[in-house]
């Protein structure tokens, strides 16, 4: 729905996709592996808390978006890009 947030990211990992269901941790290191991420640079969305805090737990920067509101996304990753 907005081109313009999934311009910033390198890359998107859909779990029917990859075999892997969040919060496994599986999933969090094949986002890293696939792209070949760091992941204190990475920087990871949500709607469902578990999910961000296995990110998190991954070593992921990690944002909980419950109503898809894309300007707060849009804040909290250019804050975290700019620190």
């Amino acid at each position: 729905k907005d081109p313009d947030l999934f311009a910033l990211f390198d890359g998107i990992v859909i779990s029917s996709d990859c075999g892997y269901v969040k919060p496994d941790p599986a999933i969090y290191r094949h986002l890293l592996n696939t792209y070949n991420l760091d992941p204190h640079d990475t920087f990871f969305i949500d709607d469902v808390i578990q999910n961000v805090q296995a990110a998190r737990d991954a070593g992921m920067t990690a944002a909980q978006c419950t109503l898809c509101d894309i300007d707060s996304i849009k804040s909290a990753f250019h804050a975290w890009q700019n620190a």
